[in-house]
């Protein structure tokens, strides 16, 4: 029996995911460098062109986020595009890696060749989005705080969310 890695594979995502990664293919199905240097190496391992993404294993988060996660791929997109066309770096790019919650917000990691003073704004953008996120409700899309879920975990819910949390807790 052969295995498949789920590992940048589109096909094992959710619909809400593919939506995304489909509308912004710029940011998610173009193979970053780092990408392209792997799969020279191990090409057995490469997706199929049409079910890349650049993502780990899609966004590791709920679709609560997904309204900022939608915010947070057309700004890096426009970034990019206004660097290009105004010619202050034509080969500018963004390639998210991996887009998850940690700690109950939404963090953004990957690379980025953008020169020093849009990087610090790029950053600076993708902080005030996981700032954000810790007052959405990762499920749900609802006004949500940061609340302790237990075992260490700490996650953005609303308060429906939360009570339907600990229930499922206390089930086992």
């Amino acid at each position: 029996m052969k295995y498949e890695s789920k590992q940048n594979r589109m096909s094992w995502l959710p619909e809400w995911q593919k939506q995304i990664i489909r509308k912004y293919p710029g940011l998610y199905t173009e193979p970053s460098a780092e990408m392209l240097k792997y799969y020279e190496r191990y090409p057995e391992g490469r997706p199929a062109p049409d079910d890349f993404t650049n993502l780990r294993f899609g966004f590791e988060c709920g679709p609560g986020w997904a309204g900022l996660l939608k915010e947070l791929s057309q700004t890096a997109m426009s970034l990019v595009g206004v660097l290009r066309s105004f010619g202050f770096q034509c080969d500018a790019a963004i390639s998210p890696i991996i887009v998850k919650e940690k700690y109950g917000t939404l963090r953004w990691q990957g690379a980025d060749n953008l020169l020093p003073p849009f990087r610090r704004l790029w950053w600076s953008y993708t902080s005030d989005i996981e700032q954000r996120s810790s007052s959405i409700c990762e499920v749900s899309g609802e006004f949500g705080v940061l609340r302790d879920v237990g075992r260490g975990w700490v996650r953005t819910l609303c308060e429906e969310e939360f009570k339907k949390e600990l229930e499922r807790q206390k089930k086992g």
